[in-house]
């Protein structure tokens, strides 16, 4: 039976409430993947991003005291780029504010107080999780995809939105034939595929990678192959190999990089608020390193955010009660009908895989 928080709260003596399920979704990537660089500020939801490609080539000798060579200058381009905006609302009747205001009962008060807080704090913690699950979707597919209601989904299917990165195909499943044989085969040597791997990234862009983000199945695949093993014994010794392939773990800088596992990454189904499982266990993603702002980056937007209401002489008056605030942002305002108090809070943001050619999402059983 569904009841009111007045009916729930105001009758029988309380104890502390109990968090059953904890609120937020995990956030288990390095700082760098979720901070927001003020570098990356919009104003408003609409910017333009300028691209260019830097040279290779070596400069040309010429014969000592000749002409110089004439040079061509590099070409520009640029890329239009929408951020997403999310803006949520949660509605607070006077019937609450009543039994806050209870002077009798400190106790009542409290408690009251105590369930506003944690409603405004859940309502914030939704927009912290949006930002999460976004980054995670997009790492996960190179690809976000949201409903006509507004909800992240898993998969394309019933996406009103698509926000494709631009992954090239030779960075997707096999990775152009890198991935000429199945992980999951003890024989395959997976030893010279990530050489490959690394030697590709630095050759197509010269980023270097970082971080591999890996599957459920990945460290099995890794500590029952029979290359890596051979690889671990002459790296760390046979006693130390011997140790982590036995505990299925793989020792850190394995290949000259930072694994990190993803399999505990989800987002609430948006009726049941189950979790929703998000990465593929055959997947890596390898990426270059995030603080690097030439391949990655969290946009911020603004949006205009009241901070007082009051009766003007004329509207644009008015606007002097509005100033733009960047990223997350709160406010609440008064109701008349029926008498409350309204709580808004929301976000304009995307993350962003600013070189899309640095990032290589691999899936390791063909």
């Amino acid at each position: 039976m569904s009841l009111s928080i007045e009916e729930i709260l105001g009758w029988v003596p309380l104890t502390k409430a109990i968090e059953t399920v904890k609120a937020g979704v995990p956030r288990v990537l390095p700082p760098a993947f979720y901070n927001r660089n003020p570098s990356f500020r919009v104003l408003g939801d609409k910017t333009r991003r300028i691209e260019y490609t830097g040279t290779r080539k070596n400069a040309r000798i010429v014969p000592y005291g000749a002409p110089p060579r004439q040079i061509q200058h590099m070409p520009l381009s640029g890329r239009d780029i929408r951020l997403l905006h999310t803006e949520e609302v949660i509605q607070f009747q006077h019937e609450l504010f009543l039994q806050i205001r209870e002077f009798d009962s400190y106790t009542v008060q409290e408690r009251f107080r105590e369930e506003a807080a944690r409603q405004v704090q859940n309502a914030t913690v939704r927009q912290v999780n949006l930002e999460s699950s976004t980054v995670h979707a997009m790492l996960a597919n190179g690809q976000l995809w949201f409903d006509a209601a507004g909800n992240l989904l898993s998969s394309p299917n019933g996406a009103d939105l698509t926000i494709n990165y631009g992954l090239p195909a030779n960075n997707q499943n096999q990775l152009g034939g890198i991935i000429d044989a199945s992980w999951a085969n003890a024989s395959t040597n997976i030893v010279q595929h990530i050489n490959n791997i690394k030697q590709q990234a630095v050759y197509t862009t010269g980023y270097p990678l970082k971080y591999a983000l890996c599957g459920k199945n990945i460290m099995r695949y890794l500590v029952t192959n029979d290359t890596v093993k051979e690889y671990l014994r002459y790296q760390i010794g046979p006693d130390r190999a011997g140790y982590f392939l036995k505990s299925n773990q793989i020792p850190p800088g394995l290949f000259d990089l930072e694994w990190v596992p993803m399999q505990n990454i989800f987002f609430g189904d948006p009726n049941t608020d189950a979790a929703v499982e998000m990465w593929n266990g055959d997947t890596i993603m390898f990426t270059p390193d995030p603080a690097d702002p030439m391949v990655y980056g969290i946009y911020e937007g603004s949006y205009p955010v009241p901070t007082a209401f009051n009766i003007t002489g004329d509207v644009m008056s008015q606007w002097a009660n509005f100033q733009q605030r960047y990223g997350r942002y709160g406010y609440g305002m008064p109701e008349l009908r029926p008498l409350g108090i309204s709580g808004v809070y929301g976000d304009t943001f995307l993350p962003s895989l600013h070189n899309p050619a640095a990032y290589f999402q691999a899936n390791v059983t063909p």
